[in-house]
């Protein structure tokens, strides 16, 4: 009896991280398709194939500033 509650157990464990891997991927899946806001304003140029370099600026910059 105490065989078949361990392989349960483990087949619950194995269940769990095979689900929790699989939410992962359909999440960076989903994430991937939504439109990026902060490059609305530049979506035009993208568009007509211009590059679009952004850099990390210290000092506490924000978007829309």
């Amino acid at each position: 009896m105490f065989a078949e509650a361990s392989t349960i157990a483990f087949a619950v464990l194995i269940l769990a991280i095979v689900g929790a891997v699989f939410g992962v991927w359909v999440a960076s899946l989903v994430g991937a398709t939504v439109p990026n806001s902060r490059l609305a304003q530049f979506r035009a140029w993208i568009d007509q194939g211009k590059l679009l370099l952004m850099e990390a600026m210290g000092g506490g910059f924000t978007w829309g500033a």
